[in-house]
C-alpha cells in the first residue's frame, strides 16, 4: 500500500518504534542483568517488569488517541509488538 506522508509525519511516526526499542535495551537488555549483578535479589526483577509494564500501558493508551492515519497506525503497531514483550513475562 502507497501512502503519501509528509516528513513531519515520517519523524513522528518513527517515535514510537524508536520508544519500543529504547525500552526493551533499557529495561529487558541492561535493567535485569544489572538487577541479578546488583544482587538486589528476586524483588528486584519487578523493576524491569514494572517499567515494561509502563512502557506497554503507554504505548496502548496513545495507540487509542486519533491525529493522523499514517501516525496513528504506527502507535497501533508498536503497541502490537510490545504484546510480544508482554507474552514473553507471562
Amino acid at each position: 500500500m502507497q501512502f503519501q506522508a509528509s516528513e513531519t509525519e515520517i519523524t513522528q511516526a518513527q517515535l514510537p518504534h524508536n520508544l519500543l526499542i529504547a525500552g526493551l535495551f533499557a529495561f529487558n537488555l541492561l535493567m535485569a542483568p544489572a538487577v541479578l549483578a546488583l544482587k538486589i535479589g528476586m524483588v528486584g526483577l519487578l523493576i524491569p517488569l514494572f517499567s515494561s509494564s509502563a512502557l506497554v500501558a503507554y504505548l496502548y493508551w496513545r495507540s487509542k488517541k486519533t491525529t493522523r492515519w499514517f501516525v496513528d497506525m504506527h502507535w497501533k503497531l508498536a503497541f502490537s509488538h510490545s504484546q510480544w514483550l508482554m507474552i514473553g513475562y507471562a
